[in-house]
């Protein structure tokens, strides 16, 4: 039996820069799939808390949110298989600070656009001093794998081969994002 990955902590910023998405084994249906971030980071699930900026229904027992970090906002999609999740949305309204552990996904349109969001698995309410704490911590990992781009790591090569990342512009981000911490 296959573990599950540990769900990687990181600011929305980062997300939806994200344009390559892979599977671990195309040929098993069930293999995740995993995103490759500018910052050279290989998820398939994301830890991030953040606040609820709207709320709404869309289609048959699935919500959409847009939630916002203070790096940026993104959109959070719940959807009616996840039940623990749906129920969790139910009390949640804008302005709530909310805990997500979900799957980053690349939604590419017929004309080349793409949109990037979450597809909550876990949803619970959370509180400002963990929005804070999260927001340190998420600092700390995004600047630690920064530190790692310039090593001689296959995954940094291949990330800066795809993208072409300025490293102060994340740096800054980070700053920024802790500023109030």
């Amino acid at each position: 039996m296959m573990s599950r990955e540990v769900a990687k902590r990181m600011f929305a910023y980062e997300i939806i820069r994200s344009v390559v998405s892979f599977k671990s084994d195309e040929k098993d249906q069930y293999s995740p799939v995993y995103i490759l971030t500018p910052t050279g980071e290989k998820c398939s699930r994301i830890f991030m808390i953040a606040r609820v900026v709207s709320k709404e229904s869309v289609g048959n027992n699935d919500i959409r949110m847009k939630v916002e970090d203070s790096t940026t906002s993104i959109y959070v999609y719940v959807s009616g298989y996840s039940p623990s999740a749906i129920t969790a949305v139910a009390d949640i309204n804008a302005g709530d600070y909310i805990a997500i552990v979900g799957k980053p996904v690349i939604y590419r349109l017929s004309n080349g656009d793409q949109f990037v969001y979450i597809r909550a698995t876990d949803v619970n309410k959370s509180n400002e001093n963990d929005y804070k704490y999260w927001k340190a911590e998420t600092a700390l990992q995004t600047y630690n794998r920064l530190a790692c781009i310039d090593n001689d790591e296959d995954r940094w090569h291949i990330a800066c081969g795809l993208y072409s990342i300025n490293k102060e512009d994340y740096f800054a981000v980070c700053r920024n994002a802790v500023g109030g911490v």
